[in-house]
């Protein structure tokens, strides 16, 4: 989780898990875009981890973490609304109940994350106070939400409040210019999008940029190569001449739109049809978190090989990103 903006606060709660003193409960705070899910779904990996590294960080291949990334570990809830705009009901929060009635079944705790907690209507919150009051054994509660103000004072009483923080114009550029892979001068020509969060203004320039027009005709694709309907060179042959650039973005976008999938999150400042955002979950069930992040990194890579060599073929490079695709695992 390269995110720099978080790393005092990722410290701080991986120095509590060391000595035993973390608290049952947080709430997760934060300006929007800032990384507050991600920040929560690594440390609930991290932490679920059956054989973590030196540096306290999850080993990405135990059985935790492969389930994890899967979205199937047995020792982690996510809590959210069934659908946009309705809150989250107190049946949800029972099933937390029945959550906590099992023991850990790798290690020694049950996470549950609910985002976002200010979703919770009155019976859900009350019920999940009960919860709070007499916490199980092993128990770890993550609320998300955009200010903790804006939860009940009786549940806000029982928690730790952890503040993301908005981080400064000096963090947030060096860390945008590296992941766009442009110069910190030529931000400035995204004037209009430098608002909010990182994530979120990290998106807003690939929105400019144009990517929004190579979406949709990317996931039909990626679902035609990973249902083996056609090859990875023949859906290449797509994109010649449409521009490496725009291609990269658009291609990033769509990763980083099937991985907020994967985490149950909505796309910042990106409307999806409902046959694109179909696709999406349906990709989202076809490559992991690892995979993901694995394509994610190799577009990095494209974008600084172009930088440093000029006989680079773009189209090389489009090839050798739908070869990817197409091993999984």
């Amino acid at each position: 989780m390269n995110l720099p903006w978080l790393n005092e606060i990722t410290e701080q709660l991986r120095q509590d898990a060391m000595i035993g003193r973390l608290a049952h409960a947080y709430i997760v705070s934060g300006p929007s875009g800032t990384g507050k899910t991600l920040f929560c779904q690594h440390f609930a990996k991290t932490l679920l981890c059956m054989d973590k590294s030196e540096a306290n960080s999850p080993c990405g291949s135990c059985a935790s973490c492969s389930t994890f990334e899967n979205v199937s570990n047995p020792d982690l809830l996510n809590i959210c609304p069934a659908d946009t705009g309705k809150s989250i009901n107190i049946d949800q929060i029972r099933a937390v109940n029945e959550f906590y009635s099992y023991k850990p079944h790798y290690g020694t705790h049950k996470i549950t994350l609910i985002q976002p907690a200010t979703s919770m209507n009155t019976s859900s919150a009350n019920a999940l106070l009960k919860i709070l009051e007499e916490p199980p054994e092993g128990a770890l509660i993550m609320l998300i939400a955009s200010s903790a103000g804006h939860l009940l004072p009786t549940i806000r009483s029982r928690c730790l409040n952890l503040q993301i923080p908005q981080p400064n114009w000096d963090i947030m550029s060096t860390w945008l210019s590296d992941k766009l892979s442009i110069s910190l001068s030529s931000l400035n020509n995204h004037s209009t999008t430098l608002y909010g969060g990182p994530l979120e203004i990290l998106e807003s320039i690939k929105l400019d940029n144009g990517a929004t027009s190579l979406f949709d005709g990317l996931l039909a694709d990626l679902m035609s190569l990973s249902n083996g309907k056609c090859n990875a060179i023949e859906i290449a042959e797509n994109y010649n001449g449409a521009g490496i650039e725009r291609f990269l973005d658009a291609l990033e976008l769509v990763i980083s739109t099937t991985l907020l999938a994967i985490f149950q999150q909505p796309p910042p400042n990106l409307k999806l049809s409902k046959a694109s955002s179909e696709k999406i979950v349906c990709l989202s069930g076809k490559y992991s978190e690892v995979k993901l992040f694995e394509l994610g990194d190799l577009i990095k890579t494209s974008r600084e090989l172009l930088l440093r060599s000029q006989g680079v073929r773009a189209q090389d490079i489009i090839d050798e990103i739908f070869i990817s695709f197409m091993v999984r695992e």
